[in-house]
């Protein structure tokens, strides 16, 4: 009689791997969702750290309120940008925002570092973010935005998955 300890050790193993790795791997009821907004800065202040200006650690913050595909206002958002590098002429910012639905119930979170005009001018090249996440109906959601400035108006079209219907 062979001895079938190794066997049964590998059978474990790999019922074992399939408990933690299957749930893992399945897909939910989420599906992908992709959101077009329009917003306009009703507030944005620079506030420079040094008397030399533009420096590492200045402070660009904006908010304001965003339609939806029919042109009613449907929520607001805040956003603050810190400089993080400076170049000739240019500066990188890393910013955070957070976009509210109605009442702020539902909102999206976006994060990126992109590539500005000195001095914190306003962006003259599409600027992509990371969704890192949501409440409300956007719990959980994940994806990526660009961001294109078309004269004041910014237009942020996102691709989200994770959203719940």
């Amino acid at each position: 009689m062979t001895n079938q300890k190794p066997a049964r050790y590998v059978a474990f193993a790999l019922g074992l791997s399939a408990v933690l790795v299957l749930p893992a791997c399945s897909s939910s009821n989420a599906g992908s969702t992709r959101l077009t907004l329009k917003s306009h800065n009703s507030d944005r202040a620079d506030l420079h750290l040094s008397p030399k200006s533009p420096s590492i650690g200045d402070e660009i913050a904006a908010d304001g309120e965003f339609t939806g595909p029919d042109g009613a206002v449907i929520g607001h958002f805040e956003l603050t940008s810190f400089v993080t590098r400076e170049a000739a002429g240019r500066e990188q910012r890393i910013m955070i925002g957070e976009y509210n639905f109605g009442d702020g119930g539902d909102a999206i979170m976006i994060m990126g570092a992109n590539d500005y005009p000195s001095g914190g001018g306003l962006p003259d090249k599409p600027l992509r973010f990371a969704v890192t996440g949501g409440v409300g109906k956007y719990a959980g959601a994940r994806g990526q935005c660009k961001d294109t400035l078309n004269g004041s108006e910014f237009t942020l079209e996102c691709d989200l998955t994770g959203v719940k219907a």
